[in-house]
């Protein structure tokens, strides 16, 4: 029987006389030896097809996969791939809930990495190379690939990260090329193309010209076909994550994270409120000595 209570299947052995219900015990089925299994993941896969697929699986992660194989199967017809419909994902969840007797063991298992396996090797080696997760750049930079439904699989990354490159990746065997998001400094696109030696000749020197105006920090070759990219780097805090630590010369900007790698934040409070509290009493002492009053202490 199914137990709504703990979201498992539970074994029930029951005497009886005549419909009368003498006596009942009721223990998990890994307590009871000889159960039936398949019964068992009967039960489970009825419980988790009421709950529905998205309550095991991470949705983004499932749409990712469903895009992927929806673009082999458009553009790599010949690879014979099975499509991921709602039949697959729930055949999938049933095979999932064979040695399984709850919905938290259904959940910590990976629907996704099985519904890859149901495909078959062979399936799952196409689909990692021709229709990948993730491409890296010439820098080393890994760019996720997103597969949107009925659009060009497209990837967001700084322009920098595209030097040295003459063409952008291509996916399914070189056949559809991707598009890419070619990224300013503030992280919005400043040009989407799949052509990329397009760009480098026909929009990047007027580009650089502007992106050098407004980031000067930042390098801007006249030559990116030859140009090194930037190595990978750890996202830049913002200006709202730094703190001035002194009113008085001589004295730098540092980034709060260094304070807090250093020392714990209930010893930083307590700092800060000690600092005060030493302002307060100096302003109370001041202000007492302005009036000509004198001062007294109590033990």
């Amino acid at each position: 029987e199914w137990d709504a209570g703990a979201e498992r299947v539970e074994v029930v052995e029951r005497m009886t006389y005549d419909q009368l219900v003498l006596d009942e015990r009721r223990a998990w089925p890994s307590q009871v030896s000889g159960t039936d299994a398949a019964a068992i993941a009967r039960a489970l896969h009825e419980a988790a097809r009421a709950r529905g697929t998205q309550a095991f699986v991470d949705a983004e992660e499932l749409e990712r996969l469903k895009g992927r194989v929806a673009f082999v199967r458009t553009h790599l017809p010949e690879a014979g791939l099975a499509e991921l419909d709602d039949a697959a994902l729930d055949a999938t969840l049933a095979e999932l809930c064979v040695g399984r007797d709850s919905l938290a063991e259904l959940r910590e298992a990976n629907l996704v990495g099985a519904l890859v396996a149901r495909l078959g090797s062979q399936a799952a080696g196409l689909l990692a190379k021709e229709a990948p997760e993730r491409v890296t750049l010439p820098g080393g930079r890994p760019v996720r690939v997103q597969y949107p439904p009925g659009q060009a699989p497209f990837i967001a990354s700084r322009l920098q990260d595209f030097f040295g490159l003459a063409a952008g990746p291509a996916l399914a065997r070189g056949r559809v090329p991707l598009t890419l998001h070619l990224l300013a400094p503030n992280q919005r696109a400043v040009q989407v193309t799949s052509d990329l030696a397009g760009f480098w000749e026909r929009h990047y020197p007027a580009l650089r010209r502007e992106l050098g105006r407004r980031y000067p920090r930042h390098s801007w070759p006249e030559d990116p076909l030859h140009a090194a990219p930037p190595s990978p780097s750890p996202v830049n805090l913002p200006s709202a994550f730094l703190t001035h630590p002194c009113r008085s010369p001589p004295c730098k900007w540092v980034h709060t994270s260094s304070i807090f790698s250093r020392t714990s934040l209930p010893k930083v409070i307590c700092t800060m409120l000690n600092n005060i509290t030493i302002r307060v009493i100096v302003s109370i002492i001041l202000f007492n000595c302005n009036r000509g009053l004198p001062l007294t202490f109590a033990a």
